[in-house]
């Protein structure tokens, strides 16, 4: 595998000689400090320390019908937009020449296609080649007489993963080991005293007593006379409920009947599906 901070390359091998050899038409192609090399059971790892150096290693790998892989460097990557709003019959070649006309160096343009019916959309991938010129094009408002929008592509949540680096640091299994064993902090609050807690319990005592002495009764608006009101009826006791209005068996029939399956069930915890199930004998009841 080779890299320099932004490119990988995995090499396999399989002869014991090979490594020394390699070795000896590295230092004859790209220099003996310019690479450092990393192998495993059956797999080498290289590590170059300048641009050109990679460039070098990756034509003579060609050339050999080597089997590698490799990330492309960052400077060489070009500069992905989408282009929104722009009708998704719009002829590519068009859209690329629009764009090299307003001295947008052009790399590749692509439709956006739906993931479950493959129509097309009104999106386009555009990418850019990464000169300074490349950034002025989110400053663009309309293309071909078209109103439109330049936005970033929508950039993934879930963990990128190489499947020809299982084992190395890229892969799944220790990315998702090092998620897992973050744990969020346990902030201290400080005491009146200056002392720290940590404990929920000391804690909730601490927003308690701070609450208690934050908010008050403005006594300003206080209606004492509506207040001692509102006490009188709490402190009073309480009054016989009306008496249940009479009904017949064919209301309780109808009222079950009418009743929705869905609807969650009261205090007594009785549904729907039960009381229709025993209507009959409610109805006797």
């Amino acid at each position: 595998m080779l890299m320099s901070k932004t490119n990988l390359l995995l090499l396999q091998f399989s002869q014991k000689e090979l490594l020394i050899s390699l070795s000896t038409r590295l230092i004859e192609l790209i220099g003996i400090d310019n690479f450092l090399c990393k192998s495993s059971a059956d797999k080498l790892k290289i590590q170059t320390s300048n641009p050109d150096s990679y460039r070098a290693l990756i034509h003579f790998l060609k050339d050999e019908n080597a089997e590698y892989h490799t990330y492309q460097l960052r400077e060489d990557k070009p500069l992905r937009i989408v282009i929104r709003n722009l009708h998704s019959s719009t002829p590519i070649k068009i859209i690329k020449e629009e764009l090299e006309v307003r001295l947008f160096e052009v790399r590749h343009v692509t439709n956006v296609l739906h993931k479950v019916n493959k129509n097309p959309l009104p999106l386009f991938f555009v990418d850019l080649e990464p000169t300074p010129k490349s950034k002025e094009i989110f400053e663009l408002s309309s293309l071909l007489h078209t109103k439109i929008k330049i936005k970033e592509p929508y950039k993934s949540k879930v963990i990128s993963q190489c499947l020809n680096c299982q084992e190395y640091d890229g892969s799944l299994w220790k990315a998702t080991k090092i998620l897992l064993r973050y744990k969020a902090s346990n902030l201290p609050l400080k005491k009146s005293d200056g002392s720290l807690t940590t404990s929920d319990l000391e804690k909730a005592e601490l927003f308690k007593l701070h609450f208690s002495e934050i908010f008050h009764p403005h006594l300003d608006i206080v209606d004492l006379e509506n207040t001692n009101v509102v006490n009188t009826a709490l402190d009073a006791p309480l009054q016989p409920s009306p008496s249940v209005k009479s009904f017949s068996p064919n209301e309780v029939k109808y009222l079950i009947h009418k009743y929705p399956h869905n609807k969650s069930p009261g205090f007594d915890l009785i549904t729907s599906e039960l009381l229709k199930i025993y209507q009959k004998g409610l109805l006797f009841i």
